[in-house]
């Protein structure tokens, strides 16, 4: 059974509104995109959201670096940028759980252990690893997903729990049954137009998740 993820949430009408529809994390991104919300709301939603977890997506180390100070009410951290092994240290020590995120370019295996070997040091502040496909990439799969299903399985084969992205909507997530994720991560894929989250299409991927 696989729990999902709505990123990209850009108010707290859908934060509430994804939340009663089942979703367990609520993603929010700080700075580097056309979804991103101030940290303001960030912390607000992390304060009203009862069931779901807030995640605030961190879109840089500077991102980091800049917000630091404020990310007090905020439990997850999601870097999706090239993070090193001392970020996570430094939030680990400062209480933080994180999301690190590992891009898989070219829809390959290579170097898959390399990639994770050393977030085990870390194991016990990471919430989960998701592993994502290019932002820009085109579909692998006919369904739509931007990683083929062997290569989502050598990711959640080399760290659990895991996280996957790329191209994830109601209509493909069954397709990943045989991945058996532990989070399924989805952005545009729960969206009836840019930036606004639908109840119903995320209803669907929550039960679609549910008997993966």
């Amino acid at each position: 059974m696989a729990v999902v993820k709505i990123c990209g949430v850009m108010s707290l009408e859908d934060a509430i509104a994804v939340e009663a529809a089942g979703a367990r994390y609520v993603g929010m991104i700080l700075e580097g995109s056309r979804r991103a919300v101030g940290i303001d709301m960030i912390i607000y939603a992390s304060r009203t959201l009862s069931k779901s977890r807030v995640v605030a997506v961190i879109t840089g180390k500077d991102v980091l670096d800049k917000y630091i100070e404020r990310l007090d009410p905020i439990e997850i951290l999601q870097l999706h940028y090239s993070h090193n092994p001392k970020d996570i240290e430094i939030l680990s020590m400062m209480g933080y759980r994180v999301i690190p995120v590992i891009i898989i370019k070219n829809n390959t295996t290579l170097d898959m252990e390399s990639a994770t070997k050393h977030l085990t040091t870390f194991s016990n502040a990471i919430e989960y690893v998701l592993f994502d496909a290019p932002k820009d990439s085109a579909p692998v799969e006919a369904s739509g997903l931007k990683l083929s299903i062997d290569v989502y399985s050598a990711a959640c084969r080399s760290y659990r729990p895991c996280g996957v992205a790329g191209g994830i909507t109601p209509n493909n997530v069954s397709n990943l049954k045989p991945v058996r994720p532990d989070v399924i991560d989805v952005s545009s894929g729960g969206e009836t137009s840019f930036g606004k989250k639908d109840p119903v299409l995320v209803r669907k991927l929550v039960e679609a998740a549910g008997v993966i």
